[in-house]
């Protein structure tokens, strides 16, 4: 039985604010996705709830946007 393909890819939620980012988690036997949330803060500083795994290519990706 094969893994279901989740898109991991960074959405923007609120235009230059607010991105999405699911990444797949397999727990007890059952493939699902969990979500980081990343918020542009007014003092530019970005908030991050519920972190993901974070590669150089989501933290230039994080950069180019804000």
């Amino acid at each position: 039985m094969s893994k279901p393909d989740f898109d991991t890819s960074l959405t923007e939620y609120v235009t230059g604010r607010i991105w999405l980012k699911k990444y797949p988690v397999h727990y007890a036997g059952a493939d699902f996705f969990a979500r980081t949330t990343f918020v542009r803060l007014n003092d530019g500083s970005l908030l991050v709830h519920s972190p993901s795994p974070i590669d150089g290519s989501l933290l230039a990706e994080l950069k180019d946007r804000g």
